[in-house]
């Protein structure tokens, strides 16, 4: 059980599942609202996660399951508890969108990789990698959309903001005193911001640089809660995991930008970072991620310098930011 800031507050338990991941274990959670269940996240889809929850989930109480973002270590037995329990999906559209318009995505994010570079052979051996990816944690057919829920989440005392920037709908849960953040902050983990379509226009690629930048002050407002992660035991401070996740990304977009200047391509980029190795599909996929993010961050970085100052975080990192200023 999780010690919270008051003892009128739901109790809120935490449930540690290990997951095929590089990620290692991923950390789920059920709060007890008026004698019944709600969850958050569900844990991977796994039939040793699938038995953990046979005999520590009462499906006969859980009425709802909130996901944080997509990834398959947070939403991949959505499909299971749909179909096992009275339970309710609850999922941000930016979430449903890539189950009701798959096919229109991957196609999308074909033509993203076309323009990086790519040959035909790495283009279909990354497409078999995103349909992979999509395709491997089939959602629940009946779901709710979570922005349509206003009525729901305030009767169960739940609030909840976007913190995009690691994925497109990245969703921070707040109930009482206790912030369940999902992978938004983690300790001493540099969660990748994977490359993605935007979902709301199905022909660009969504920025998670912007997207991180606008996250960072929204952050703030759960500064003295108790901060509930998906992965590592604990999280210190939302200071300490942005200072740090900061650094880190500067760390490595300082490496990259030489090439980056030099009109490298993205492809080129990754290939000259890593000495041409053959990367296994899905590393590659990261490492292109982060490429991408590093060079968004190099050609404006106004824009996380201006979300460090408002967060009066700037001068922790200044040494750091001189280089692209």
């Amino acid at each position: 059980m999780i010690d919270n800031n008051s003892a009128d507050e739901p109790p809120v338990t935490k449930h540690t599942l290990d997951t095929p991941y590089p990620v290692g274990p991923v950390h789920i959670y059920t709060a007890e609202i008026d004698g019944r269940l709600v969850l958050f996240d569900t844990g991977p889809p796994t039939e040793s996660a699938i038995q953990y929850h046979r005999e520590n989930t009462d499906f006969g109480r859980l009425d709802y399951v909130f996901i944080t973002h997509f990834h398959p270590d947070h939403i991949g037995l959505a499909k299971f508890f749909a179909e096992n329990s009275g339970a309710k999906v609850v999922a941000s559209r930016y979430d449903t969108f890539r189950y009701e318009r798959g096919e229109e995505m991957i196609e999308a994010m074909i033509a993203i990789f076309g323009q990086m570079g790519f040959s035909p052979q790495e283009i279909a051996r990354t497409r078999k990698t995103i349909e992979w990816f999509e395709k491997s944690t089939p959602f629940a057919s009946d779901y709710l959309i979570l922005e349509e829920q206003e009525q729901l989440m305030a009767r169960l005392g739940i609030r909840w903001m976007r913190c995009p920037g690691h994925s497109q709908s990245d969703i921070v849960y707040m109930l009482g005193g206790s912030a369940i953040t999902g992978d938004v902050l983690l300790r001493e983990i540099f969660q990748s911001p994977l490359l993605d379509v935007d979902m709301e226009t199905m022909n660009s690629r969504f920025c998670n640089y912007t997207a991180y930048c606008d996250t960072i002050a929204k952050l703030k407002s759960i500064q003295s809660m108790n901060l509930l992660p998906s992965h590592r035991d604990y999280v210190d401070s939302v200071d300490e995991r942005i200072i740090w996740y900061v650094g880190k990304l500067a760390d490595r977009a300082q490496r990259a930008a030489p090439i980056l200047s030099s009109g490298a391509s993205i492809r080129e980029t990754v290939g000259r970072l890593f000495a041409d190795q053959i990367l296994e599909p899905f590393t590659l996929f990261i490492k292109i991620s982060e490429i991408v993010f590093f060079r968004d961050f190099i050609e404006h970085p106004e824009k996380l310098i201006k979300a460090l100052k408002m967060s009066d975080l700037y001068i922790h990192l200044a040494g750091k930011m001189e280089y692209f200023e």
